[in-house]
C-alpha cells in the first residue's frame, strides 16, 4: 500500500462569475520554531515604553488584589470578555476609582487617580 504525501493546501472564496488567476508563488517553506530562532522577521518596537515589568505596576498589583486566587490568564480572560484594555479602564469601568485612590501609593498614579475620581464627581 502506498504513503499518499499531502503538501499545505489553500481554499479561495470570491464573489462573482469570473475566477481569479493566482500566479503560484515559489518560496521555500520554513518551519516557524526555525523561522522565530534565526530572527528573520521584521524588528518591532518593544510593547512596553516605560521600561517597567507589568508586574511592578502599582495599578496591576492592585487589580490583581481585586481578583485574589486567580491566575494572570484568568484576570486577562475576565477583562477581555468585558472590552477593558487598560488598568485604568477596569478600575473605572470595575467602580473601584475610591479604593483606588486610598490603596495606591504611587505618587503620580494616585494623582491621576484622585484627578479621574475629581472628574467623575464633577460631570
Amino acid at each position: 500500500m502506498g504513503c499518499l504525501k499531502r503538501g499545505p493546501a489553500v481554499l479561495f472564496l470570491w464573489k462573482g462569475k469570473k475566477v481569479p488567476m493566482l500566479r503560484p508563488i515559489n518560496k521555500s517553506y520554513k518551519p516557524f520554531h526555525k523561522f522565530i530562532k534565526e530572527g528573520e522577521f521584521a524588528p518591532s518596537p518593544f510593547v512596553n515604553t516605560k521600561g517597567t515589568k507589568p508586574s511592578d505596576d502599582h495599578l496591576w498589583k492592585f487589580i490583581q488584589e481585586k481578583y485574589r486566587g486567580s491566575t494572570t490568564q484568568d484576570i486577562l480572560s475576565i477583562v477581555a470578555a468585558k472590552k477593558m484594555v487598560s488598568v485604568w479602564e477596569v478600575i473605572y469601568n470595575s467602580g473601584w476609582l475610591d479604593e483606588a485612590c486610598k490603596v495606591v501609593r504611587d505618587e503620580r498614579m494616585n494623582k491621576w487617580l484622585n484627578y479621574t475620581r475629581e472628574k467623575k464627581l464633577t460631570a
